[in-house]
C-alpha cells in the first residue's frame, strides 16, 4: 500500500518477522490490518508472518467475511471504532486480548488454533453462532455488555481445547445452547448478570470434561437443560440469585462424575434436577438454599449413582424428591428444611439402596414425606426434629429407627407401611398415629409391653384389630407369650369401648370372670368362691328333697358342685331349694354357664392362634 501514515508503515514494517509493534494510542486502518492478514509477502527466513499490534486504536472496519486468513492476528490492548465482521472466516488463531470493541461478529468462524479476548471489554454483542475454535477459547476477566440483550452468543460454537472464562463479567445472556466443549469448560469466579431472564443459557451443552463454576455469581437463572457432561459439575462457593423462580435448571442433564454444590454454595431461587442424571455422588453439603413458600430444591425422577449428601446444608422451602432414584444413600444430618405452611421434604416413591439418615440434629418445620419409599437400610429419624406430619405410609424399609430424642409434633402416618426391624422408643411417637398394615418382622426393643400398648391407643381411625394381632404374633413368635395375651387382651378391651351398651355389659363381664379367656385363673379364682359360697350356706341348710324316698344321701360341697356345673351330674340334682335358696341355686347356676361359655370361648381362641 502507498499511503501508509508512519504508524501503519511502523506495522506494514514488522510484519514479515512476526514483530510485535505498540503504538501507544496511534490509530491504524482496519483496511491495513486486513491487507496484511490477507497477504501472501513471504516472512523473513524461518520466521512466520504475522500482525502483532499493541495499543493501537483500529479506525474503519475489520471485515474478513467468509475469508481464509493465512496468518494470525494479534491485538492487545488496542480500541475498536466498528465491531469486526468475521463471519465465515478461516484463520490460524485470533487474539484480541485487553481490546475494546463495540461488538464482535464471528458467526460460523474456524479458527484453528485459540481465540482470546481475555481481559477485553466488548460494549455490544459477542456472536460466535456455530463457530468452530481448535485451540482454546479465552474469555477470563473480559468484560461483556449487552444489558437486557445477548452478551455472548456461542450456540452451536465448539471449542476442541475448552472454553475458560475466568472471573469474566457478562451483563446480559450469556449463551452456549447445543454448545461444544472440550476438555474443561470453566467459568470460575465469573459474574453473569441478567435479571429475571436466562443469565446462562447453555441447554444441550456437551462438554468432554468438567464444567465448573466454583464461586460464579448469577442473576438470573442459570439454565443447563439436557447438558451432558463426562466430567464433574463444579459449583463450590458459587452464588445464584433469581428470587421466587428457577435459579439453576438443569432438567434432563446427565453428568459423568460427582455435582459438587457445596462449601459455601448459596442459591435464592430453586434448584431443578428432574430427570438428571449423575453417575457420582451429588454434594449439597452445608449448602445454604432459599425459596420461600415452594420448591427450593427438586430432584423428581432424579437418578444418582452415589449418595445424596445433604447434611448441614439451611433450605427455606420445599425439597422435592418424588420418583427420585440414589444408589447411594441419603443424607440429612444436621440439615434445617423449612416450609411451614406444606412440604418440608417430599420423598415419596424414593428408592435407596442405602440409607437413608435424618438423624443427630434434623430438623423440618413442615410436612416429610416418605409415602411408598424404597430404602433398602436403615430409615434413621434417631435425634431428627419434625414440626409438621411424619408420612410413612405404604413405605419399605430395612430398619426404621427413632431415639429418645427424636420429636414428632404432627401426626405419624405408617398405614401399610413395613420395616424388618423397628428399632424405636414408643415414647417418641406423637400423640397421633395411624398403624392400620403397618408391619415389623422384628422388635429391637420389644418390652416393656404396656409402652407397645399405649402407643396402639393413640391410632385416630380408632379400633383397628391388625396392630394388635400384628404385634402379639410377633411376641408369640419370639417366646413372649405372656405379653401376647397382655396385647390380646387389650385388643379386646378396645374393640369393647366401640360396641353397644348389651355388648358392652356382656364384654366386661368376660373381662371380670377370665379376661376374655386370656386369664383363665379367674375362672378358677371364681369358681373357688362360688363353691366355697354354697357349700358353706348349703350346709347350714339342707335344701328339701324332691322325692323323699328316692333322694341321695345330701352333700353340700357336691350339692354347689353340680349347681356350679350344670353340664356334669353329681347326683346332687334330687334337691329343691325354696325361698331365698332357691335364688341362690339359681345364681349359682347361671354363674357356672357363663364361666364355662367364657372359658370355652377362650380356649377357642387359643386354640385357633395355635
Amino acid at each position: 500500500m502507498d499511503d501508509l501514515t508512519a504508524p501503519e508503515q511502523r506495522v506494514w514494517d514488522a510484519f514479515p518477522d512476526s514483530l510485535p509493534v505498540d503504538l501507544a494510542g496511534e490509530p491504524v486502518r482496519a483496511e491495513v490490518l486486513a491487507a496484511l492478514a490477507l497477504s501472501t509477502r513471504p516472512g523473513t527466513l524461518g520466521r512466520t508472518p504475522a500482525v502483532r499490534l499493541f495499543n493501537a486504536r483500529i479506525t474503519g472496519l475489520l471485515d474478513l467475511s467468509l475469508a481464509t486468513v493465512p496468518h494470525p492476528l494479534i491485538l492487545v490492548g488496542c480500541a475498536f471504532e466498528h465491531p469486526p465482521v468475521l463471519d465465515g472466516a478461516r484463520l490460524p488463531t485470533l487474539t484480541l486480548a485487553r481490546t475494546r470493541l463495540p461488538a464482535l461478529q464471528a458467526v460460523g468462524t474456524q479458527i484453528t488454533g485459540g481465540l482470546s479476548l481475555r481481559g477485553s471489554h466488548v460494549e455490544g454483542p459477542v456472536r460466535l453462532n456455530v463457530a468452530k475454535v481448535g485451540g482454546i477459547l479465552d474469555l477470563s476477566s473480559a468484560r461483556l455488555a449487552a444489558p437486557g440483550g445477548v452478551a455472548f452468543d456461542g450456540d452451536g460454537l465448539t471449542a476442541e481445547d475448552g472454553l475458560f472464562a475466568h472471573r469474566m463479567e457478562a451483563s446480559g445472556e450469556f449463551r452456549l445452547q447445543d454448545a461444544r466443549i472440550g476438555r474443561r469448560c470453566d467459568l470460575t469466579g465469573a459474574r453473569l448478570s441478567n435479571p429475571g431472564h436466562d443469565a446462562l443459557h447453555a441447554d444441550a451443552l456437551k462438554v468432554d470434561g468438567i464444567l465448573e463454576m466454583s464461586s460464579v455469581t448469577t442473576e438470573g437463572r442459570l439454565s443447563i437443560r439436557g447438558a451432558t457432561l463426562t466430567g464433574a459439575l463444579l459449583m463450590e462457593g458459587a452464588t445464584l440469585s433469581n428470587p421466587g423462580a428457577s435459579a439453576l435448571y438443569a432438567v434432563q442433564s446427565e453428568i459423568g462424575e460427582s455435582a459438587r454444590l457445596c462449601d459455601g454454595f448459596s442459591a435464592d431461587g430453586e434448584l431443578t434436577f428432574g430427570g438428571m442424571r449423575v453417575k457420582g455422588n451429588l454434594f449439597l453439603r452445608g449448602a445454604r438454599l432459599s425459596n420461600p413458600g415452594r420448591v427450593a430444591l427438586s430432584l423428581p425422577g432424579a437418578t444418582l449413582n452415589g449418595p445424596l449428601m445433604l447434611e448441614e446444608a439451611r433450605v427455606t422451602g420445599e425439597i422435592h424428591m418424588i420418583d427420585a432414584g440414589v444408589r447411594g444413600g441419603i443424607t440429612f444430618q444436621n440439615a434445617h428444611v423449612s416450609n411451614p405452611e406444606g412440604a418440608a421434604l417430599s420423598a415419596a416413591r424414593v428408592k435407596a439402596d442405602g440409607a437413608v439418615d435424618c438423624c443427630k440434629g434434623f430438623t423440618a418445620t413442615g410436612r416429610v414425606s416418605f409415602t411408598s419409599a424404597e430404602i433398602a437400610r436403615d430409615l434413621c429419624f434417631d435425634g431428627a426434629r419434625i414440626e409438621g406430619d411424619l408420612e410413612l405410609k405404604r413405605s419399605r424399609s430395612g430398619i426404621l429407627r427413632l431415639g429418645r430424642t427424636t420429636t414428632i409434633l404432627g401426626k405419624a402416618d405408617l398405614r401399610h407401611a413395613s420395616t424388618g426391624v423397628l428399632a424405636d422408643f414408643p415414647t417418641a411417637w406423637p400423640d397421633s398415629v395411624r398403624l392400620d398394615g403397618f408391619a415389623y418382622e422384628s422388635l429391637h426393643r420389644p418390652t416393656p409391653v404396656a409402652d407397645r400398648l399405649q402407643l396402639l391407643t393413640r391410632d385416630t381411625d380408632g379400633y383397628i384389630p391388625q396392630p394388635y394381632e400384628h404385634l402379639a404374633a410377633l411376641y408369640q413368635r419370639t417366646g413372649h407369650d405372656a405379653a401376647a395375651r397382655n396385647v390380646l387382651l387389650a385388643k379386646q378391651r378396645r374393640r369393647r369401648s366401640g360396641q353397644q351398651l348389651p355388648l358392652q355389659i356382656w364384654g366386661y363381664l368376660q373381662d371380670w370372670t377370665v379376661g376374655y379367656g386370656y386369664r383363665p385363673q379367674r375362672a378358677a379364682t371364681w369358681l373357688i368362691a362360688l363353691l366355697a359360697l354354697g357349700t358353706v350356706v348349703f350346709a347350714g341348710h339342707h335344701p328339701p328333697p324332691l322325692k323323699k324316698d328316692e333322694a341321695p344321701e345330701f352333700n353340700p360341697f357336691l350339692y354347689a358342685l353340680d349347681l356350679l356345673v350344670p353340664i356334669v351330674s353329681f347326683g346332687q340334682d334330687g334337691f329343691a331349694p325354696r325361698g331365698g335358696y332357691q335364688w341362690l341355686a339359681a345364681a349359682l347356676t347361671a354363674s357356672g354357664w357363663i364361666l364355662a361359655t367364657t372359658i370355652i370361648a377362650g380356649a377357642s381362641r387359643v386354640l385357633s392362634r395355635q
